[in-house]
């Protein structure tokens, strides 16, 4: 096989490789979202929970159809600045940035603002409705996860589709293989030939 095509089998297997790492981790995604947890409350896998940004209150930190990945945190450890995602009622959650921490040594709460906002909630968070402080967002993934989520049959599409390119790269790329003949074996072909000649 020459150098070329070794080099274009190469490439075609890391890219083979890296399709199907996509492909497992939007399964994975989707499937932990589809069926972690229960409507009691948020999906909660080892403390993390996943939720999608629904409006612009948090613009451009967080643009609407973005992934948040919050971490159940002590309440004593949050602090001015950081984004928390919280009970507002039974049925509903925000995620704001804390403005201020309000402990009168009895209570713990904290005052909310989404940064696309002129004034402040209304109210106070606490400290028992904080679900986590935010440790991830991609509006990327948000997009792609909502879509699969919304639209599962994509699943089988997607699957179909990574393969058929997967295979397309494995198979596609390599050419007939070139066939090198040494110069002894040319000469012994050669000697052959003439003794048949001469036969």
């Amino acid at each position: 096989m020459s150098a070329d095509k070794k080099k274009n089998h190469r490439s075609s297997r890391i890219i083979s490789a890296v399709l199907y790492t996509v492909l497992a981790l939007a399964v994975i995604a989707a499937l932990i979202w589809r069926f972690a947890g229960d409507n009691s409350g948020p999906r909660q896998i080892a403390g993390y929970s996943g939720f999608f940004v629904l409006t612009d209150s948090m613009y451009p930190e967080l643009p609407p159809d973005s992934l948040v990945i919050t971490r159940r945190t002590d309440p004593a450890a949050l602090n001015v600045g950081d984004n928390i995602t919280f009970f507002v009622d039974e049925d509903t959650t925000a995620t704001h940035k804390i403005i201020e921490v309000l402990d009168d040594g009895a209570e713990l709460r904290f005052r909310t603002k989404g940064v696309n906002s002129d004034r402040a909630d209304y109210g106070s968070v606490a400290a028992q409705s904080v679900i986590g402080r935010v440790v991830f967002h991609s509006l990327f993934l948000g997009t792609v996860l909502k879509y699969f989520i919304t639209k599962p049959w994509m699943i089988a599409v997607f699957v179909v589709a990574l393969v058929a390119i997967s295979l397309l790269l494995r198979y596609g790329l390599r050419g007939k293989p070139n066939t090198v003949v040494s110069e002894d074996a040319a000469e012994v072909k050669a000697e052959d030939k003439k003794t048949a000649d001469t036969r």
